[in-house]
């Protein structure tokens, strides 16, 4: 699961990649196709570069095997003293299902947008032009195309109006860009949570009308009515997302682009600006490199080091479990904070490992790997992990048919009633009787006891360590060392000694030892630098400052026993953890009953920034718990308790059960020390009293809402209800404001919408009215030259027939001449 989420998490950060890439170089240029193919590229290559995995050697020296002090623990038994019975909270778990349910409801919007879009299709006129489907539908819809559906309604625009959308809508049916609309809505499906997607689909989208309006300008010969076209489809907004929308809300941008220029090829460099970040992506994020160790007798026979070295030691074989593998990787974790991860596991039918991968994480520039592939399931390995004082860990591999040197047998899997422990001054050896090959200890020169383990407590530090093989150890120690020996070096540690200020009298660490003081007053903890700074030279490995009076008695042995009568500001470098019946713990966020508690001999290891705090019979501790502190732990035992004296004592319970102790003119705020009152201000609703010492001394303190106190530890701030009611009053009187303010605000704005829209609607009743009269103007000159054409070909007919009368009468003179002359001859 976890290797899933780092998937995604990889996934992701490439998206953004290409997004800011897109956004900040290309989104102003006009190369849109290109454009088109870098960013459905960068949604492809997000997916595919996180699978691939490049993988260098890099070859190491051996690591020594035995020569440390050392932790061996048995894969079938308990890993860590500290591990609780109760699993893990399955976050993962926790929040991977609200995410699928918000996944789940996209994906209902996404069906019910195409369950819409068909209903759509179904009820409209249908007509089918060069492979396309015009659907013509009766509702108030902005005309889109989906696949080669092209959808619109006729009575919203002219003919010409008609034509223009048309070749727009064709041209996103022609390249197929409602591939690249589902393929976002599909990535916001999936990554919802992440902003950069959503803006990675608008600027898909974006693009495309870009391209669409390009083309159409391109085609069209008048530009300046197609971005009217554009302009007059804002009042129809009802829309699919998952289609191609002739109208969009990035009107502005596309009448934009429309009339810039088209950008230089020389700019076309700017799309290989994001293959040095690809580069550097793989390089950091997909390249593993993987430690092998040169496996050579001289380097495993002998080996020397300088520094103490703890080991820890698993061995996995074929019949090793699941649950097993988690509980390495977890002891791993929390040990040496060594991140171990098994990956590659397949079975055969007997449920026996037959292949596996190892993959440790050292906090170095390459991860120390195995990987083991055997039919007839795996033989048997030993994982090693070291950490020096250094804080250098290293995890090695052994198996032991990869070596042909003797190595020891360590008593990993033989934890049982056969092992016999022999102690010694500062060290001890685990003798196990099965055991057919032990091995010689030698010890500052001299020969111990054969077993298969040893180890150093916190008393001793080995300086120097090495390996003798059978020969070699024969030849020093003779027979006893014919199974090889291990020689070492080692010197007791210096004994820390703090200085303790006990009724203004010094004390150093070894004189209290075996003492028990009992203070009435609290205990400060100066670290060993500041200490220094305060006392000079004594101080230089700290001081714990009693205030208060202390009586020093007889107590355990080798362990200081503090016991307080007040709540107190304790930091010693160990705290010995006294568990009560009656209450339950919760130790670094894992929860812990008394029947668990009860056998445990835990101390919190007082380093760093650790916490103890008490809450409804809940005791919280957080910081470094160990245990077995006074057996291996070099920092000072102390053991410190509490005798609160309840007679002297005052507890003001606050809201959500926040107490508040008052003790012996101390205070003691949850999260802070105890404090003398004498020694802070108390302010009353932002206002300093006078009466300070009697101000908690009141009985009835019921008017207080919160207590605080400031960073600096010098102010106790008390917050009374009247003022929360106050400070709440003028909230919502300022809330009114502010909710009158913006009703008022979207009034104006829905004012200025209206006065836009009547404006539109006149102008277009305008064009319109315009329109007609032109119209009608044409019909009338038209009628009248009709009128005329008519007026004038009646004329000529009348002429022709008067022409033709006059014609008749001449003819009809003449005869009646020629008959006169004819009488007169």
């Amino acid at each position: 699961m976890e290797n899933f989420l780092l998937y995604l998490l990889k996934v992701n950060a490439l998206l953004t990649l290409f997004f800011l890439a897109y956004h900040f170089l290309l989104r102003k240029e006009t190369f849109f196709q290109s454009n088109r193919w870098f960013l459905l590229l960068g949604i492809a290559g997000s997916f595919i570069i996180p699978t691939l995995l490049f993988t260098s050697i890099v070859w190491i020296a051996p690591q020594p095997i035995l020569e440390y002090s050392s932790v061996i623990l048995p894969t079938n038994a308990s890993i860590v003293s500290q591990q609780i019975s109760e699993e893990k909270f399955n976050w993962s778990l926790y929040f991977s299902i609200p995410y699928l349910l918000i996944s789940s409801y996209f994906l209902l919007k996404l069906i019910l947008e195409l369950l819409s879009f068909f209903r759509i299709v179904n009820q409209g006129k249908k007509s089918i032009q060069n492979k396309i489907q015009f659907i013509e539908t009766e509702e108030n819809q902005s005309p889109f195309s989906f696949f080669n559906y092209l959808v619109f309604n006729k009575s919203n625009f002219t003919e010409e109006e008609l034509e223009y959308i048309f070749i727009h809508e064709k041209i996103h049916i022609e390249q197929q860009h409602s591939f690249d609309v589902l393929i976002t809505k599909m990535l916001c499906l999936f990554f919802w949570i992440n902003p950069i997607v959503w803006m990675y689909r608008k600027a898909i989208l974006e693009n495309l009308e870009f391209i669409a309006d390009a083309k159409t300008a391109k085609i069209t010969t008048n530009i300046y009515q197609y971005q009217k076209t554009l302009l007059k489809t804002i009042i129809n907004k009802n829309q699919l997302s998952i289609t191609n929308q002739f109208y969009q809300s990035l009107i502005k941008k596309r009448i934009v682009m429309l009339n810039t220029n088209q950008s230089s090829r020389k700019k076309l460099w700017k799309y290989s600006i994001v293959v040095p970040f690809l580069v550097a992506f793989i390089f950091f994020f997909q390249h593993e490199t993987i430690a092998q160790v040169k496996e050579t007798e001289e380097t495993i026979s002998s080996h020397s080091t300088t520094q103490s070295t703890s080991k820890i030691e698993f061995t996995i074989n074929k019949k090793t479990t699941d649950k097993e593998l988690e509980e390495i990787s977890n002891a791993l974790r929390e040990s040496y904070d060594i991140q171990l991860e098994f990956n590659k596991i397949k079975r055969n039918k007997q449920n026996e490992i037959i292949r596996i991968k190892a993959t440790a994480n050292t906090d170095k520039t390459y991860n120390s790997v195995i990987e083991i592939d055997e039919n007839e399931g795996i033989d048997p390995f030993t994982i090693i992990a070291n950490k020096n004082n250094d804080n250098e860990k290293t995890v090695n591999y052994i198996r032991p048919n990869a070596i042909n040197a003797q190595k020891a047998p360590t008593s990993t899997n033989t934890i049982n009633n056969e092992i016999n422990t022999i102690n010694y001054n500062g060290w001890k050896i685990e003798q196990n009787k099965l055991d057919k090959t032990p091995v010689l200890f030698v010890v500052n020169d001299v020969k111990q006891s054969t077993g298969t383990n040893i180890k150093f407590d916190y008393t001793v530090e080995v300086t120097n360590s090495k390996k003798l093989n059978k020969k070699d150890a024969i030849k020093k120690y003779g027979d006893v060392g014919r199974n090889g020996a291990y020689e070492f070096k080692v010197k007791k540690h210096e004994p820390i000694n703090q200085l303790y200020i006990i009724n203004d009298k010094e004390y150093l660490s070894e004189e209290l030892k075996g003492k028990k003081v009992t203070l009435d007053g609290t205990i400060i903890h100066y670290s060993n630098k500041e200490a220094q700074q305060k006392y000079g030279d004594k101080g230089k490995n700290g001081v714990l400052l009693f205030k208060g009076k202390a009586t020093i008695s007889e107590g355990k042995k080798d362990v200081i026993h503090v016991i307080s009568t007040a709540v107190t500001n304790v930091e010693p470098k160990n705290i010995k953890l006294e568990f009560e019946e009656d209450k339950t713990y919760i130790i670094n966020n894992k929860k812990y009953d008394y029947t668990t508690l009860k056998s445990k001999d835990w101390w919190l290891y007082n380093d760093g920034n650790n916490k103890i705090e008490e809450k409804n019979r809940i005791t919280y501790i957080t910081g470094d718990v160990v245990e077995n502190a006074a057996e291996w732990n070099s920092q000072e035992i102390i053991e410190v308790s509490h005798e609160v004296k309840k007679s002297e004592s005052k507890i003001i319970t606050l809201d959500n059960d926040k107490k508040i102790y008052i003790t012996n003119g101390l205070i003691k705020i949850p999260s802070f020390p105890a404090l003398e009152l004498k020694a802070l201000d108390i302010e009353l609703d932002g206002n300093k009293i006078a009466n300070k010492a009697q101000f908690f001394e009141q009985k009835n303190l019921n008017f207080i809402k919160d207590i605080t106190i400031d960073d600096d530890m010098k102010v106790v701030k008390v917050i009374t209800y009247k003022m929360v009611n106050k400070k709440t009053d003028e909230e919502n009187e300022r809330q009114i404001i502010n909710v009158a303010k913006e009703r008022a605000e979207k009034d104006r704005l829905a004012r200025i919408e209206a006065q836009k829209q009547l404006i539109n609607e006149a102008k277009e009743r305008s064009e319109r009215d315009q329109r007609a009269r032109e119209v009608a103007k044409n019909e009338r000159r038209e009628a009248i030259e009709e009128r005329k054409l008519a007026l004038e070909t009646k004329r000529e007919e009348q002429r022709n027939q008067l022409e033709e009368k006059a014609e008749m009468y001449r003819q009809k003179a003449e005869e009646q001449k020629e008959i006169e002359r004819q009488k007169k001859e």
